[in-house]
């Protein structure tokens, strides 16, 4: 699965059932969107004013329907810290049949504190 997520504002996240590739990915969009909007979210924690960056990240969701990030390459270090503390061990809402699969998302992450 390849996509991109642009982040550009805050919209609630949604609690129905993953069973696509397309609603995967629309979940980390609504993840990462939620965190931006956290006033003690990790950018805000580690300072970080702006962030426009792609991220690539590799990984599959285990029985238990956690998110296992298996790698993240970006060109920026603090863009990749912040997928992998983000969605590392994040419970989905997951179909069965999409547990155990491999997955690579690119992610372009647009960020700027307000």
């Amino acid at each position: 699965m390849f996509a991109t997520v642009a982040i550009a504002s805050a919209k609630e996240t949604s609690k129905l059932l993953i069973t696509s590739d397309s609603e995967l990915r629309d979940s980390f969009r609504e993840i990462i969107v939620s965190d931006f909007s956290e006033s003690v979210g990790y950018l805000y924690q580690n300072n970080v004013s702006k962030l426009e960056n792609k991220v690539e990240v590799t990984f599959f969701v285990t029985p238990e329907k956690e998110v296992r990030v298996l790698n993240v390459k970006s060109n920026d270090e603090i863009a990749s810290d912040y997928i992998k503390q983000l969605l590392s061990k994040k419970t989905l809402n997951i179909s069965n049949d999409m547990i155990g699969k491999a997955y690579k998302v690119d992610i372009l992450l647009v960020y700027k504190a307000s």
